[in-house]
């Protein structure tokens, strides 16, 4: 099997993890609008999404100065967070 589709565990809470939840509720969504909701500079949630492509979990379409990001297919997320978790208040 080809690493590139190999399942790749995601830490319920982390920052992908945290990128995953977002953009399963809202579409479309570009790095910064990923950046701007969860509180992240926008070069960690660029190399964090650089890693979800890589595992297959999301795809990028730039499009002139903007770079959008989407699911790419079925992604299982890890169980949702505590309601009282500061990262989705």
């Amino acid at each position: 099997m080809s690493p590139r589709w190999r399942r790749v565990p995601v830490a319920a809470g982390s920052v992908p993890d945290r990128i995953l939840r977002l953009l399963a509720e809202r579409w479309p969504v570009t790095t910064d609008d990923l950046a701007t909701a969860l509180r992240l500079r926008p070069d960690v949630v660029r190399r964090e999404v650089r890693k979800l492509v890589a595992q297959g979990k999301v795809t990028v379409e730039p499009l002139g100065e903007r770079t959008y990001v989407a699911l790419r297919g079925k992604v299982a997320l890890p169980p949702k967070p505590p309601p009282d978790d500061p990262a989705f208040g």
